[in-house]
């Protein structure tokens, strides 16, 4: 092990092995130590500092004097003995020099930089895959918090680089000695070029290093440069060249320009420019508050593997206008490590089309979206639906072909939502249900979210319509965009959310369709049910209110049903008693309150109530938020359920599982809001616990082999041969699968 020191404290050190038999205090000294613990040796050198190196370097090795090192947990106290702390690391050897149960207990990611990569005037280069563009798992990080001084300066591709190897042939080598050339090479053509060749003298040093840092691609949306992870983005040699040669040309022709003559003028940004990212991720959650520009709206993509939270990363988006708009051009997008892409902004009709009840106009845009991926089957979204001032969520689950190519093409149609569509009104019915016989002979049971609806897509009798298995949130975020505009006001949408659920979990509590010998829960026709569009898109603000509050529903007092609460749209059909789509909207922009509205509509005697059980959760909510400075149970739950999809989301950091609700979770969880469209707090409510849950149950279904037997032998048995740079297109090799 290395351990170093700053330069102010003196120290001991004593080494403890699995038995509790110690080395005792050994005083650090300059120099060679030695001794025994039990039955295993000890050798410290301590070479204090290098001419590289301020920081005191300590190597401990340990080792068996016969047979192996005593197996176990070895512990390593540091005593200060001077008034001065201060900050150590310690590392292990390297990987391959190790037996591969050998590790700390408790690894910090950061500050895993070797020598010679940590001294300031070198170039560090890190490593990333350029298939996946994720960044490799042996490439060190830097040290957080350093602000400007930030190491590795750059990351180059590390992973399967094919080259020549001695005795003539090529073969694929992995590791951050295959980044470092590349990056050697660029520069010793930018050196040449310069140097050599005249155009630039001192193209050296801190300034050969600027522009390759300022030339290098910052293409991940989730990352802000530079960091310890990929510094300040991927070598680019052209970018950087391009770069180069602008300034030298703007030298050289500056010195011809009378500056009261010349006439400034500021050139567009691209739209999507990574310098504008923290700007336009406000602009973006001001659209999804209703602050947007009235005619643009947004959207985004996610993409999983099958019906679980894994995400896929490198997925190509396609976005392309519907045929006859305006919107002909086609958006590329890819997914990142979360599964997601960048928002982009599309344009959208006026808002007043969506808020006035009289208006015949289409109040959204329609935008067809193709989904690629290597080793699934594609899928083909036509009419993903954009409303301005709206972040449209579009969630694409991805099928594995097993490598055989595409098997099929999967296309889902979104059809207009039912205030623009031509749907059959809702037919009445008695909102008092005759309740199920009791399960336990005594007590009727309370009412509980369940984990998944079974949706039949058609009219109950209808026996060749498809049934789909969808997570009961999921159901109601889909229902309210197919029922409901996005843009109206927040009080119309969750008074209509209410009524969903309430809707919804009365079908189930009562067992109205099961009780028939149906196997369904609820169907897709608005003459008896809900609108439910499988595929279709949602949208964010939709999504965070139906995060918040999905286990509330609507009941008469005294009652234990969850109220029947049917409604209509309105305008083209009018029913007293029940609420009326639009009517809510007109309520709510006179400022009326969500349950004052239902109230309005369904009388003085309802309240609403939160279910106390929520199915297929492995806690239910502890009944208050945990913020920084909480402990206890439901703390440590949190973070193991954390630091376990972290595992399919590297993006979310590491913490410790104490029970103790410190920064460091806090960071933890805000990250995980912004992946999955939470408002981002650092607080762990009641809408944050149950996604945490709902992820953790996803992530954790799939690695106890609880999914297809398609997608483990894809995930783990798929070989892909060395290719040489530049033929891959030419030589069509295959991928085996085994």
């Amino acid at each position: 092990m290395n351990l170093y020191k700053p330069i102010l404290p003196d120290i001991s050190i004593n080494v403890i092995n699995p038995m509790s038999q110690s080395s005792g205090n050994i005083t650090i000294r300059e120099g060679y130590i030695q001794g025994t613990i039990g039955s295993n040796r000890y050798d410290i050198y301590v070479s204090g500092p290098k001419p590289f190196e301020l920081n005191s370097e300590i190597k401990i090795i340990l080792s068996a004097r016969t047979g192996f090192l005593a197996e176990g947990v070895w512990a390593l106290e540091i005593n200060v003995l001077n008034e001065y702390l201060g900050e150590y690391s310690i590392w292990l050897p390297v990987l391959e020099g190790l037996n591969p149960a050998t590790k700390f207990l408790e690894p910090n990611q950061y500050n895993t930089l070797g020598i010679p990569a940590t001294v300031d005037n070198i170039i560090a280069v890190g490593s990333y895959n350029y298939r996946t563009n994720n960044l490799s798992s042996f490439s060190g990080r830097g040290a957080q918090n350093k602000g400007d001084l930030v190491k590795p300066d750059l990351v180059a591709p590390g992973e399967e680089i094919v080259g020549p190897v001695p005795n003539g042939g090529y073969d694929s080598k992995t590791g951050t000695s295959m980044a470092a050339p590349q990056v050697a090479g660029i520069c010793a053509l930018m050196m040449q070029w310069g140097i050599i060749k005249g155009n630039d003298l001192y193209l050296f040093g801190l300034r050969l290093k600027y522009y390759l840092l300022k030339g290098a691609q910052r293409r991940r949306t989730d990352v802000t440069y530079p960091n310890p992870l990929w510094g300040y983005g991927e070598v680019c040699a052209l970018n950087s060249f391009n770069l180069l040669q602008a300034d030298l040309n703007s030298i050289l022709s500056r010195r011809y320009v009378k500056h009261k003559e010349v006439i400034v003028t500021n050139n567009t940004l691209r739209k999507y420019n990574i310098m504008k990212k923290n700007k336009k991720r406000k602009s973006m959650n001001n659209r999804s508050n209703g602050n947007g520009k009235s005619n643009t709206g947004g959207l985004k993509v996610q993409c999983f593997w099958g019906n679980d939270y894994i995400p896929i990363n490198g997925v190509k988006i396609t976005v392309r206008g519907t045929t006859g708009s305006e919107n002909a051009n086609n958006i590329e997008l890819l997914t990142n490590v979360a599964g997601l892409t960048q928002v982009i902004e599309l344009q959208a009709p006026p808002i007043e089309y969506s808020l006035n009840p009289n208006s015949n106009q289409t109040p959204y845009s329609s935008y067809d979206i193709t989904v690629e991926k290597a080793g699934f089957n594609p899928v083909v979204i036509r009419g993903c639906q954009v409303f301005p001032t709206r972040v449209a969520y579009q969630i694409v689950n991805l099928e594995s072909n097993l490598g055989r190519g595409s098997m099929r093409q999967e296309v889902i149609n979104i059809q207009p939502p039912v205030l623009n569509g031509n749907y059959p009104p809702k037919i009445p019915e008695d909102p008092e249900k005759p309740l199920p016989p009791p399960t336990s002979g005594v007590v009727l049971p309370e009412p509980v979210v369940p984990e998944y609806v079974i949706v039949h897509q058609g009219v109950p009798d209808d026996p060749s319509a498809p049934n789909y298995k969808v997570q009961f949130k999921d159901y109601i975020k889909n229902v309210a965009s197919c029922e409901i505009y996005s843009t109206w006001a927040e009080s119309a949408l969750r008074a209509n959310i209410f009524c969903i659920i309430s809707f919804t979990l009365n079908r189930i509590f009562t067992e109205w369709y099961r009780g028939k010998g149906k196997n369904f829960d609820i169907t897709s026709s608005t003459a008896y049910d809900q609108a439910f569009n499988y595929g279709r898109n949602i949208y964010d603000n939709i999504s965070q209110i139906v995060d918040e509050v999905f286990s509330t529903y609507v009941k008469r007092t005294g009652k234990k049903q969850p109220l029947f609460t049917q409604y209509c749209d309105g305008k083209s059909v009018t029913c007293p008693q029940w609420l009326s789509q639009w009517g809510s909207q007109e309520l709510a922009q006179q400022g009326k309150a969500p349950f004052e509205i239902l109230k309005y509509y369904y009388g003085n005697d309802i309240e609403l109530v939160t279910a106390e059980k929520v199915a297929g959760r492995p806690m239910s909510y502890p009944g208050y938020n945990l913020v920084i400075g909480e402990s206890g149970p439901e703390v440590k739950a949190i973070q193991g359920q954390l630091n376990r999809i972290a595992r399919d989301y590297p993006l979310i950091p590491k913490v410790a599982e104490d029970g103790l609700y410190g920064p460091k979770t806090a960071e933890a969880v805000k990250t995980f809001q912004q992946i999955f469209g939470l408002p981002q707090t650092g607080i762990v409510d009641y809408a944050t616990w149950y996604k945490i849950s709902d992820v953790y149950v996803g992530v954790t279904r799939l690695s106890e082999l609880t999914t297809t037997e398609s997608s483990r032998i894809v995930r783990q048995n798929m070989f892909i041969p060395p290719i040489i740079p530049g033929l891959d297109n030419k030589r069509g090799i295959p991928k085996f699968y085994y």
